[in-house]
């Protein structure tokens, strides 16, 4: 008896510990009845760790950040990556990149805002880091279709309820538009001038 307790502890703690970690910065986000873009088969989402030292800096090398294959996504060499408060954030941090080019796959608050032109939308998450200083390099699969085709990166600002213009870049003849990114947020990637 004694030693099916034991074996029952031993499985319980190794079940509480497999769960420990579990879950990302959206845990407890309000999605307002709408969808969360991680449930949806129409989102990609790619799961990843960024490490930083002790003082919160990255690698003496670029850094890739795990990303759907519609993205790349590059943290600059000794790069911080800080919260609201702007400590930075060091030792092995979970990261989670979304793509879609399906806008009710955004957060229901984000949908009822979104302009015109919307082409697709990037969600950029490492642990509870808000920003990366300096700005990580994105580049962005828009589809050739959109080639020399000026195109906005707009981050949506959730306490207003607004997407907020940000850099543009033209599309090139391979579909790609490249930005500097440092709010790690939702990103849309827009038509120029169609909002």
């Amino acid at each position: 008896m004694k030693r099916n307790r034991r074996f029952a502890l031993v499985l319980l703690a190794l079940v509480a510990l497999a769960g420990a970690g579990c879950g990302n910065r959206r845990d407890g986000y309000d999605y307002g009845g709408g969808t969360d873009p991680g449930s949806s088969s129409a989102v990609s989402v790619k799961s990843g760790v960024v490490a930083t030292d002790s003082w919160g800096y990255t690698a003496s090398t670029p850094v890739p950040v795990a990303a759907p294959a519609q993205a790349v996504i590059t943290l600059a060499s000794r790069s911080l990556l800080v919260d609201g408060s702007r400590t930075a954030l060091s030792g092995e941090l979970p990261s989670t990149v979304s793509f879609s080019v399906d806008p009710t796959t955004l957060p229901t608050a984000a949908q009822s805002s979104v302009p015109s032109g919307f082409v697709c939308y990037l969600d950029l998450s490492v642990a509870t880091a808000q920003t990366a200083i300096p700005a990580a390099s994105v580049t962005v699969d828009v589809g050739s279709a959109l080639a020399g085709t000026t195109v906005t990166a707009s981050r949506y600002d959730a306490g207003s309820r607004t997407w907020l213009a940000g850099p543009s870049a033209v599309v090139g003849a391979s579909g790609t538009a490249s930005f500097a990114l440092a709010d790690l947020a939702v990103w849309g990637i827009f038509k120029a001038g169609t909002s």
